[in-house]
């Protein structure tokens, strides 16, 4: 991620018409919903022919992670052409495509909706740490908003497409 939002560093916690100020101690959560992420590319294609037969084999390869812990992007597609000749007037094309794609994704909640990791960092109290309990494994929670390190480490949406196209 190119840049992070600036956060609550203030070691003092004052609530409205409470007198008294709390020390406490402030995460940054952008460090455990964020990553440096990588993405991939690869391509393969043999072509050739003899005679009146021509033909094209290839495939490809695309993977990428999200900035955002979690969220990711797979492509992947294979082609068949085959073009013949038989004579002057007739020739003979056979073009097959097979491409899978599949993507990780997680909430991001919006105007109507609480839960998410974005509205969860961006209104809810930095005032603890967002990770679960090392005994219980429990995440701790924000009340009316959706812990933003939850939602990254355990919503999974997925979707999956295949498709086959010929002719």
């Amino acid at each position: 991620i190119r840049k992070t939002l600036e956060t609550n560093e203030y070691p003092f916690d004052k609530r409205v018409g409470d007198p008294t100020a709390k020390a406490v101690t402030r995460y940054d959560w952008q460090d455990y919903m964020f990553r440096n992420a990588l993405g991939t590319e690869q391509s393969l294609s043999i072509s050739g022919g003899a005679g009146g037969t021509r033909y094209i084999a290839s495939g490809s390869y695309t993977g990428n992670e999200g900035s955002m812990k979690g969220v990711s992007y797979e492509r992947a597609n294979a082609r068949l052409g085959i073009d013949h000749s038989v004579n002057d007037w007739l020739s003979l094309t056979l073009d097959a495509r097979y491409i899978r794609s599949g993507s990780k994704e997680i909430p991001n909640g919006g105007l109507p909706a609480n839960w998410g990791a974005i509205p969860g960092f961006l209104f809810g109290p930095n005032t603890f740490d967002p990770r679960p309990d090392p005994v219980t494994g429990v995440y701790p929670h924000l009340g009316a908003f959706e812990n933003p390190v939850e939602v990254v480490d355990l919503y999974d949406f997925q979707q999956k497409v295949n498709r086959f196209v010929a002719g």
